[in-house]
């Protein structure tokens, strides 16, 4: 990592601060917050490889230190019925022995929850945000081909809603995002997702919270070829180019004076395809988290779900995800913070497309071929607040995916340490 790069960081950070003390400290709420942060880090396996994978000549290692300087701004700010949210962010990421991976990322993201007399309510948002593939699916490399692929996505969406009695709300919605992959090679994976919603909540307290709710979403692949110059369906294609997904969910949340707040969810989703229907699924979901607060400085939220989603692959239609996760969070005093990390996740990857295209025979599909994952993550983050704008983040994180498929086996740490201002 070049030394140059730290120092101008640091001083960046130094200089913001000198600015800061001369200035009398206001101690009330304002709209406006600033927050710069740099950090030091270093990642053991950065693409998220198995051991035995042969890296291109381009690519001298797994591992590597890094640096990310990202600055913040935040406004959030409420008049009369009105309230009004905003914010931005921008990052710059570099890499010491993986320097090809060097990027820039951004966010930017607005919502107005509007009001007109007491009836009627909704929201208004949209955002942009840029930011780096993930690796824990897709390689960055094609051979000896090295991918540095970039991800735009967009996303409005706007809801209204009438109260029809105090305790009674109908809400209607719709949105749209967009996701757009800068290497040409994965533009078949670009998506137009087009959502619409509709639901009854019931809040008969503050405390207490219910919805009943569905939701409707049609993607579509708009560069993705699935049909040849004689509009006849590709043979052996597997990935289809559009989809229609609908959700049935009831939700409830609850909040027991300050001990506790639970909320859940169960539903059922189906998702059908136009073209090759031997790939339409449905199956139930569950969502449930409980914030348990044994005392003023304790918390233990806990985290328990069973969700599936589309794959595309020539053995499985459809991935079965549970995943259960805790964090318990220890305020040890008033300048230091303290979270473990811990997370068990199992994925079955379900539903043999191949044989219900009639690709491959039913009997004749080796059930080693079909993935199964489990996933456990172990991460301990600290928080120093030196004064009451600067604070010192230190993170540590150690991942471990096993698969019965070799190919997507790997473990990974990630520590982390970084000086924060906020403003």
């Amino acid at each position: 990592m070049k030394i140059s790069r730290i120092i101008a960081g640091a001083w960046f950070l130094l200089s913001l601060h000198s600015a800061a003390c001369a200035q009398e400290p206001i101690l009330e709420r304002r709209p406006l917050t600033f927050e710069a942060l740099q950090t030091l880090g270093y990642d053991s396996n950065l693409m998220r490889l198995p051991a035995e994978t042969v890296l291109p000549a381009a690519l001298s290692d797994r591992s590597s230190s890094y640096s990310r300087t990202r600055g913040f701004i935040a406004y959030d700010d409420t008049q009369s019925l009105q309230r009004i949210r905003a914010s931005a962010s921008a990052e710059a990421v570099r890499y010491d022995r993986l320097s090809l991976f060097d990027h820039e990322a951004a966010q930017i993201d607005a919502r107005w929850d509007w009001a007109i007399g007491r009836p009627w309510f909704g929201t208004l948002e949209a955002g942009a945000q840029r930011f780096l593939s993930p690796f824990t699916e897709v390689r960055p490399f094609s051979g000896s081909k090295v991918i540095l692929n970039m991800i735009d996505r967009t996303q409005v969406r706007f809801s209204g809603g009438i109260k029809v009695t105090p305790a009674w709300s109908a809400i209607l919605g719709m949105d749209r995002v967009d996701r757009n992959n800068s290497d040409p090679s994965r533009t078949s994976t670009d998506l137009v997702e087009r959502g619409y919603d509709a639901g009854l909540r019931w809040v008969p307290v503050p405390d207490l919270e219910s919805e009943l709710r569905w939701r409707r979403v049609d993607g579509e692949y708009a560069k993705r070829a699935v049909f040849d110059l004689f509009g006849d369906l590709i043979p052996g294609l597997v990935a289809d180019n559009a989809f229609t997904q609908d959700e049935f969910t009831l939700r409830g949340a609850f909040d027991d004076g300050g001990q506790g707040r639970s909320e859940g969810s169960i539903g059922w989703v189906q998702r059908r395809f136009p073209n090759l229907k031997g790939r339409d699924f449905s199956a139930p979901v569950l969502r449930l988290r409980y914030t348990w607060r044994p005392t003023v400085k304790l918390s233990l939220p806990i985290a328990i779900s069973r969700e599936f989603y589309s794959v595309e692959q020539l053995t499985s239609t459809f991935a079965d995800t549970e995943r259960i996760s805790l964090a318990p969070t220890w305020e040890i005093d008033a300048k230091n913070r303290a979270v473990v990390v811990l997370e068990r996740q199992l994925r079955s990857f379900k539903g043999d497309a191949g044989s219900a295209l009639g690709y491959v025979s039913a009997g004749g599909l080796n059930p080693n071929e079909i993935r199964n994952d489990a996933v456990n993550v172990f991460g301990l983050k600290f928080t120093h607040e030196f004064t009451r704008n600067w604070f010192l983040d230190t993170d540590f994180r150690s991942e471990h995916r096993h698969s019965n498929l070799a190919a997507f086996r790997f473990d990974v740490r990630v520590f982390l340490i970084g000086l924060r201002l906020v403003l």
